[in-house]
């Protein structure tokens, strides 16, 4: 497969991708929304605009995805991803602090707008976050 070929259907894919999430946001524009999925892997599984943490290192793995105000709480053990993210992709307009703790609270990690890290564990916070939200640490 040709190197044009596959930059094509990269953009196909993220153009229809980012009019989905675009119908979405219309249709729920106050609300904020997270959903879990199966990563397609790689970093451009993670629209424009959107905040994105994944499982493994280099966005692989089970991954999260969304919009809105961003503030996310994984709670237990039971959710998919809680205590088990290892790479962060931030699309978004802004800043997000992520917490090693459920609520808000414990060691803080802040990743900037237009940041990516392919692999937390290389500053001390892969498989530790448990909560997040918008704004600086």
């Amino acid at each position: 497969m040709s190197t044009t070929f596959r930059m094509m259907r990269r953009a196909a894919v993220v153009a229809a991708c980012a009019t989905a999430a675009i119908a979405a946001a219309t249709t729920q524009a106050s609300a904020a929304f997270f959903q879990f999925s199966l990563a397609p892997g790689g970093y451009s599984s993670c629209d424009g605009y959107t905040l994105c943490v994944y499982e493994h290192t280099d966005f692989n793995g089970w991954y999260g995805f969304g919009q809105g105000d961003g503030q996310y709480q994984l709670g237990t053990s039971g959710d998919r991803l809680n205590n088990k993210i290892s790479s962060i992709v931030n699309n978004s307009s802004q800043t997000y602090c992520f917490f090693d703790g459920n609520n808000f609270d414990g060691a803080k990690f802040q990743v900037g707008f237009g940041k990516i890290y392919p692999n937390l564990n290389t500053a001390g916070f892969g498989d530790r976050i448990g909560s997040w939200r918008p704004g600086k640490c």
